[in-house]
């Protein structure tokens, strides 16, 4: 795994409990996202989401759009985790980060990771998380749950054509998973392929086309 993006297929392991039922369903201290149209931690003001993001995404969107809207999202987050790689560098490898599978369908869409140091405060990182995500335009809804659980904050939002963030930080690690939308442009096929390619000729691991998200986006 190159430092900061995680490969299709190769990221981190499940974290354990991760926005299981119990969370969903009886952690009260816990407030909406999956998809983020203002969730907030208890007691805190819904962040009004704002329109002049770039959210809009075209309908087959091809790989340069999809990076550009990964960098955009996790730009944007990139400066509330601790201890992240350094920005520009970070983003760059987005550029040469393999295409992932949706599935059945034979889309593709990006699926990088930022991870990085432990937070102190997991309520003001909930409230932090939850301004940024809603100025990038990205909504929640009361099915999944946001806020901080046995000392670790949890952060969630999607879009309807499938983009999905998730985080999750705790005094040890941060962090967080972006998923593209999908798309059938040929521009994903030609990137995945030449991938596929340069790993032959490195000798290094193929990059995996059908990875297994969890309920949140984090890859096992």
């Amino acid at each position: 795994m190159r430092d900061g993006v995680v490969p299709p297929g190769r990221g981190p392991r499940p974290y354990a409990g991760f926005m299981s039922r119990s969370i969903r369903t009886a952690a009260v201290v816990l407030l909406g996202a999956a998809a983020l149209t203002g969730c907030t931690a208890p007691g805190a003001t819904s962040p009004e989401p704002t329109t002049e993001t770039g959210a809009e995404m075209s309908e087959n969107a091809t790989i340069e759009e999809l990076r550009a809207d990964a960098k955009r999202v996790l730009g944007a987050l990139h400066g509330i985790v601790p201890a992240a790689p350094e920005k520009d560098e970070f983003l760059s490898r987005i550029d040469a980060l393999a295409p992932a599978s949706c599935g059945s369908s034979g889309a593709l869409r990006l699926a990088p990771a930022l991870e990085g140091g432990g937070i102190e405060d997991p309520a003001a990182f909930v409230d932090e998380a939850e301004r940024i995500l809603a100025e990038l335009g990205i909504p929640s809804t009361p099915e999944d749950r946001n806020g901080v659980l046995d000392g670790d904050a949890y952060v969630g939002a999607g879009l309807p054509d499938g983009r999905m963030v998730a985080i999750q930080a705790g005094p040890e690690r941060t962090m967080v998973q972006y998923e593209t939308a999908c798309s059938d442009h040929e521009s994903l096929r030609d990137a995945l392929d030449q991938a596929s390619d340069e790993a032959l000729e490195t000798g290094d691991d193929a990059p995996q086309s059908a990875p297994k998200p969890s309920r949140w986006g984090i890859h096992g």
